[in-house]
């Protein structure tokens, strides 16, 4: 689902899964209530995974994110439910092991 996120917390009605930040320039929190104070900080073009009921908002005050949220998690490592962040530098195990392979 989209979320048009303003500086205002809104509860997003998905209890697990990964949420997206698409901006190019705000960041935005994450708490698990509509309070500050106990947020987690998700980057401009990063994503990480949740579960719990969760708010959003913009960082940056009058400013608006187009924020992504499925119901499935993406880029966690075997068995973990943790938060990942993923971008065009990030790099899998597999990759570091294909660079240090024997020609």
């Amino acid at each position: 689902m989209l979320y048009n996120i303003c500086d205002e917390f809104t509860k997003i009605t998905e209890t697990r899964g990964t949420i997206q930040n698409t901006s190019q320039c705000y960041s935005i929190e994450i708490s698990d209530s509509a309070e500050a104070g106990n947020t987690f900080l998700l980057y401009p073009l990063n994503s990480i995974s949740f579960s719990g009921n969760v708010y959003l908002r913009c960082t940056e005050r009058g400013g608006h994110v187009r924020v992504n949220v499925v119901s499935f998690v993406v880029n966690a490592a075997a068995g973990s439910s943790t938060g990942s962040s993923s971008g065009f530098d990030s790099f899998t195990d597999a990759d570091i092991e294909d660079i240090f392979k024997d020609p």
